[in-house]
């Protein structure tokens, strides 16, 4: 049975040489820590590693520079590294990456790659596609603090809005649709989405003959067939385009002169970084012992050389970024010149030529014969648009009946029943009524009206009969369920005591419950606890020593080599 088993998280702040390092293992695992020891932003760091949008504390976003994610999938070992919204994610097994310093999307689309997910969903605001992204699955395996428990399923990862059908994606977890359906919905919708467009730009192209016939109607010109008159017109449209590529030559130079003056100040700061460095090295021994890893690092003759060897190196760098800025400005200065003259040149040239009426009828009746060729051409490019149109509208009605002959009502009834049985057993554990709680594409309507103090019960009950539906199925990677218990400040100890029962029925070790807590559950002894004592004092030396050559391997790895 293939999953997704969480090894390792690991958070640094590399400014202070601290870290904090977690370790997971098969089974419940349990955070135990008072209000401001960490335990929930280390929590939402393993979701916020994966891309989610996770409400952080901005204190804990200013304290951590780096995060790091260990998990293991087919036995095959992957890291996953984020800073600031750069995503890398290596293959640790076959020292290999996959992604190095990405944009999300592309974090996104490697990530579900890993486990030969291909979902796509179509952007509600742009249109464009964008891959599933792991938040729009972990959002039904994951209760929030605060966010997670409430009646609104699931809630506890924002800014997923912008994705059409994302409430549908209940239906890949579960187990009722697979890639195939959810491709050919990503296809329908798209091609509805283009059906849309060609008609508005039908709409459009009709609506502009009609003002262009419209205008044409009122318009009586004399023709004046002179071939005078025609040169002229060239000569005039000539100077334009002329004009219009030399300025455009302008703009590229301009952006090209500013791009060298930023390489010229990065280049002017290492020198300056350089220099200090070596004018420190001179007050120091010809070996340096690091306090903290005790490893010697040598300061002798050689390594001055090397120092002095980049500055040089850095000043030549400096002086060919300056050469090449001047010469710039001065074609710049050059072109401008010329521009100066086509302009006057250009203006003269229209003065002189739309003195006498004649030629304005002339050009005007130019204008009729082009308006008239343009009605033409778009009359033509609507014919061609509604017989593409017709294709696509019979293509939609092709995969809708796909989509149709795939759909199930057996299947969702047989899966409901499953995931309600599993919730009714919790509800006895969890001791509240789920009689009459009715059940919508696989989650329950939950009202306060019939719930009243039993609400976080009911979503402890739904979230966990979830999980343990998915855990009897093989071919569902990711058996994950984390869990971090609302602020206990003025909860229902009621409520905190069946939560704490209900974990019995979680400990199984085919998949991974992650539990945050204020309190000893009871099954401390069955778990890999984690505690954690000291106020607003998360991360240690002891972490950051600890995984030095860690850090160093991940470095050296996406330093010296580009994604294969």
């Amino acid at each position: 049975m293939k999953k997704m088993k969480l090894i390792k998280l690991l958070v640094v702040n590399q400014s202070e040489s601290e870290a904090k390092e977690v370790n997971f293992c098969d089974g419940l695992n349990i955070l135990i820590g008072q209000n401001k020891t960490g335990k929930s932003s280390l929590i939402k760091s393993i979701f916020y590693t994966l891309g989610c949008t996770i409400p952080l504390e901005k204190e804990w976003l200013d304290l951590i520079t780096d995060y790091y994610l260990i998990f293991s999938y087919d036995n095959k070992e992957y890291t996953i590294h984020r800073k600031d919204k750069a995503y890398t994610i290596l293959l640790v097994s076959d020292n290999k990456i996959l992604v190095n310093k990405a944009n999300y999307t592309d974090f996104c689309s490697e990530f579900m790659l890993i486990f030969n997910i291909n979902i796509n969903l179509l952007d509600k605001n742009t249109g464009d596609q964008r891959p599933l992204p792991p938040a729009a699955i972990f959002n039904y395996q994951y209760i929030d603090q605060d966010s997670g428990w409430t009646y609104k399923i699931p809630n506890s990862i924002e800014n997923l809005k912008y994705l059409k059908d994302v409430n549908n994606i209940i239906k890949f977890i579960v187990g009722e649709h697979n890639n195939r359906y959810f491709r050919l919905k990503f296809k329908l919708d798209t091609i509805k989405s283009e059906i849309t467009n060609y008609k508005k730009e039908i709409k459009s192209i009709t609506n502009f003959i009609s003002r262009v016939e419209s205008q044409n109607s009122n318009n009586k010109l004399a023709f004046n067939d002179n071939n005078y008159l025609s040169e002229q017109l060239d000569k005039l449209d000539s100077l334009k385009k002329e004009i219009f590529h030399k300025e455009e030559k302008v703009n590229i130079l301009l952006n090209n002169i500013t791009i060298l003056q930023q390489e010229i100040n990065y280049t002017k700061n290492i020198i300056k970084e350089a220099e200090k460095d070596y004018h420190f090295s001179k007050t120091l021994e010809n070996e340096i012992i690091c306090p903290t890893c005790g490893t010697v690092h040598k300061n002798d003759l050689q390594e001055k050389l090397a120092i002095i060897s980049d500055i040089d190196q850095s000043n030549y760098l400096l002086h060919s970024l300056r050469t090449e800025t001047k010469n710039l400005i001065t074609e710049k200065n050059e072109i401008n010149t010329q521009l100066l003259s086509l302009q006057s040149e250009l203006k003269i040239l229209e003065q002189e030529f739309f003195k006498n009426e004649e030629n304005i009828s002339y050009v005007n009746e130019i204008k009729l014969t082009g308006k008239n060729e343009l009605i033409k051409e778009n009359q033509m490019e609507i014919k061609n648009m509604e017989e593409i149109l017709g294709k696509k509208l019979i293509s939609c009605t092709n995969i809708q009946e796909s989509l149709d002959h795939i759909e199930s009502k057996k299947r969702k009834a047989l899966i409901t029943n499953l995931i309600k049985d599993k919730f009714n057993l919790l509800a006895k554990s969890l001791d509240f009524k789920s009689d009459g709680i009715p059940f919508r594409v696989y989650k329950p309507v939950l009202r306060n009206s019939n719930l009243g103090s039993n609400g976080p019960r009911a979503i402890l009950a739904y979230y966990s009969a979830l999980y343990l539906y998915n855990l009897d199925r093989a071919d569902y990677p990711f058996k994950i369920f984390v869990i971090d218990t609302p602020n206990q400040q003025g909860q229902d100890y009621k409520n905190l005591e069946k939560i704490d029962t209900a974990l019995k029925l979680l400990t199984s070790e085919k998949g991974q419950v992650i539990l945050g807590s204020e309190r000893l559950t009871g099954l401390e002894k069955y778990s890999n606890v984690v505690n954690l004592m000291t106020k607003y004092k998360c991360l240690n030396h002891d972490d950051y020593s600890a995984n030095l050559d860690f850090l160093g391997a991940i470095f050296n790895i996406t330093s010296s080599r580009v994604p294969n």
